[in-house]
């Protein structure tokens, strides 16, 4: 796998076909490897570029203050990439959102998948009794350093979705987000320091002019059901897809249905 040297950091990367440049961000509870099916089914008609932010996969960091916006854009920089279709899911999502409005120039439609946006104002918001008691046993499994029952916990909030019942989805599935989670916290590794956008994105989404698909999964957590909704709602040029079978990563979960999805938005966005 080629890599990319930066300050403090080796960040991995992988880059397949030809054509009009489409970039994949990673969730936070996995790695490159998510996008394997997209890559597949996209890189006879595009280039696709995917790749471990700092922290996670391969792709080892120092305990150094970084910022993931410039990461990416000396991605793209040293693969002669502008104009590119930016497609996040969950933290990569925020990745995403930040970096187009930081290097607008660099980025011709936007992708939302399952994604979190920093500054959004949540105080109206409240979870339900579920999530409340996922995330105190969460908490307190990541406090005791547990990380074997933690991952188990976490796979089954991501993909099930906190609020459906259990073994919900794909047992294959469950097994992949565990052994990725349970890997990463097994490691050790620096996740360094990483700036953060300011003034945030959530106060800035009307600067975001271009093509936009937010994607939400039914069962997802519902906090991010209503990040969606507000994306939704904010966003100047926005549609909005909901998987009726899918919970934090659709990409996965019914991958047909989500690369037809973004098939259609590329061909309007290209239009």
């Amino acid at each position: 796998m080629p890599e990319l040297k930066l300050d403090g950091c080796s960040l991995h990367y992988q880059t397949a076909g030809q054509g009009s440049p489409i970039v994949f961000i990673h969730a936070g509870v996995a790695d490159l490897s998510m996008w394997a099916q997209q890559v597949e089914a996209f890189k006879d008609q595009h280039q696709v570029v995917t790749y471990d932010t700092r922290g996670y996969g391969q792709s080892f960091t120092e305990d150094v203050e970084f910022s993931n916006r410039q990461d990416l854009k000396n991605l793209l920089d040293s693969l002669g990439l502008k104009q590119v279709v930016l497609v996040g899911c969950s933290r990569g999502g925020s990745i995403a959102i930040d970096f187009t409005l930081e290097f607008p120039e660099y980025v011709r439609a936007l992708v939302m998948v399952c994604a979190g946006v920093n500054g959004v104002d949540f105080s109206a918001f409240e979870p339900t009794e579920a999530e409340q008691q996922f995330w105190g046993q969460m908490e307190a499994l990541a406090a005791a350093q547990d990380w074997e029952p933690l991952s188990h916990l976490e796979a089954r909030y991501w993909l099930d979705g906190p609020n459906s019942p259990e073994h919900r989805a794909d047992p294959d599935l469950r097994a992949y987000i565990q052994q990725a989670m349970l890997k990463k916290y097994q490691k050790h590794q620096h996740s360094g320091k990483p700036s953060v956008l300011n003034p945030p994105a959530g106060q800035r989404l009307s600067e975001i002019q271009i093509p936009v698909l937010v994607m939400q999964g039914l069962h997802d957590e519902s906090p991010t059901v209503f990040m969606a909704d507000h994306l939704a709602q904010h966003l100047p040029n926005v549609r909005k897809v909901t998987f009726e079978d899918a919970a934090h990563v659709p990409n996965l979960e019914v991958p047909e249905q989500f690369n037809a999805a973004l098939q259609e938005f590329l061909e309007r966005a290209e239009g």
